[in-house]
């Protein structure tokens, strides 16, 4: 996939992996040894509940969360690996980008920007 940020006409992010499934989403980028972009889906149980932690992630993250328009709601630049806490949005999301350090800078998202996803051709 690639993730675009339509309200600045950039690329935010290529070749980001999906977490949409429970297991997906519960393993996340833990025990990696390199960050990649991954974009967590919680919109398909019909529920919202898009906090994300950084159990076990050996590498710092910025992480944009968004609701169900790709709308962003939230932003958090380099949250450091390791770190115990829960991150839980401001506003209610239904998707959570996690990035590389550097990811929102490079891809220039503000709150209120409007993202697009585009899916690989099969």
């Amino acid at each position: 996939m690639t993730i675009l940020n339509l309200s600045k006409n950039i690329v935010v992010a290529s070749k980001v992996k999906a977490a949409d499934t429970f297991f997906k989403r519960l393993l996340g980028l833990m025990f990696r040894k390199k960050p990649y972009p991954l974009l967590i889906s919680f919109n398909k149980e019909g529920r919202v509940s898009a906090s994300i932690h950084m159990f076990f992630v050996r590498f710092g993250l910025d992480v944009v969360w968004m609701d169900k328009e790709f709308r962003v709601v939230d932003s958090r630049k380099e949250i450091k690996p390791f770190s115990l806490k829960i991150y839980f949005p401001k506003k209610k999301a239904n998707y959570v980008l996690e990035l590389p350090c550097e990811g929102i800078k490079r891809g220039k998202i503000e709150i209120g920007d409007l993202l697009q996803v585009l899916e690989k051709n099969s």
